[in-house]
């Protein structure tokens, strides 16, 4: 699900690998709005270990099998929010090699491309 979003959002949905890896993705995505509330994270988590097995490969690399439990348990986790916060914190790669991170924005939780810069991306953030 969350390769197909970034494939239909940025126009890549139907292109062939080797154009696939020479489109740059440069606008944030949305992955889950924010009517979910405190359980935008786990629906991120659970979606991505469900569905994409490259962003998921690198949350088990980088997080400690107990962070991992606490992000797929929800809220009601008591390190859930610490773990939510690593996550933040992580680099993440596409299936093409694209650096993105994760944050929380207007409007819920979004894939942000490292390409995303200055004045574009201190007005999605409201800087």
């Amino acid at each position: 699900m969350f390769y197909l979003c970034l494939t239909k959002a940025t126009g890549l949905r139907g292109k062939t690998n080797k154009e696939m890896k020479t489109t740059k993705w440069t606008e944030p995505e949305l992955m889950v709005d924010d009517h979910h509330g405190v359980y935008m994270m786990q629906l991120w988590a659970l979606t991505n270990k469900a569905n994409n097995k490259t962003v998921w490969k690198q949350i088990e690399k980088t997080l400690d099998s107990e962070s991992i439990e606490s992000l797929l348990n929800g809220p009601d986790d008591e390190n859930h929010f610490e773990a939510c916060q690593d996550v933040e914190n992580m680099t993440f790669k596409t299936e093409t090699g694209q650096k993105f991170s994760i944050a929380y924005a207007e409007g819920g939780l979004w894939a942000i491309p490292f390409c995303f810069r200055g004045k574009k991306a201190d007005d999605f953030f409201g800087c």
